[in-house]
């Protein structure tokens, strides 16, 4: 029985040491293919982010799911229309991070009246990558993002990691005496 206890909080502690340091390097080869892909767009005059979706063949793509983050934190999901078209209403200035399948683009959102003269009317997006994945489970997450956007569920490993050991070491103090 102690050998299973030890085996497990060992393996819960393995889990939340190993899964940061692997997401941090995800992020950070992530970070710096975005770098590459950051637009300037000037918000229309009633605060909407235009974008048009497209392939890498130039094609529009109809019917995609679009997930807008302001500062990485989710603002909006909207679609795209016939044209490959979306719009966010109620845009603010700031930086967006908008996010269709396995594509991610950074872009820097201006009033109409703070744009630089190089903004572009309209974020123009080429998506490279599958805008869908055939193997992903609809509610499926890798474990690394249970704990690292969910401050709960963060609180509830670290409360195991410590609660395990600890129970392991007085089971095994209950069955000497």
């Amino acid at each position: 029985m102690h050998r299973i206890g030890f085996t497990l909080s060992c393996m819960a502690m393995c889990g939340v040491l190993i899964s940061p340091a692997a997401r941090a390097v995800a992020e950070q080869r992530t970070g710096q293919q975005e770098l590459a892909r950051i637009q300037d767009v000037r918000l229309t005059k009633t605060g909407v982010l235009q974008g048009t979706l497209q392939d890498d063949q130039g094609q529009r793509i109809t019917n995609q799911v679009v997930h807008v983050y302001l500062v990485d934190k989710f603002a909006v999901t909207t679609r795209t229309n016939d044209q490959g078209e979306f719009r966010v209403a109620d845009a603010v200035g700031g930086t967006y991070r908008i996010d269709v399948g396995y594509n991610s683009w950074t872009c820097r959102c201006w009033t109409d009246q703070a744009a630089p003269p190089g903004a572009s009317n309209g974020l123009s997006i080429t998506a490279t990558q599958p805008t869908a994945n055939p193997f992903v489970i609809r509610g499926q997450k890798p474990l690394c993002c249970l704990w690292s956007g969910e401050p709960l569920m963060l609180g509830v490993l670290i409360a195991a990691a410590i609660a395990i050991p600890i129970a392991v070491h007085n089971s095994d103090s209950d069955d000497a005496s």
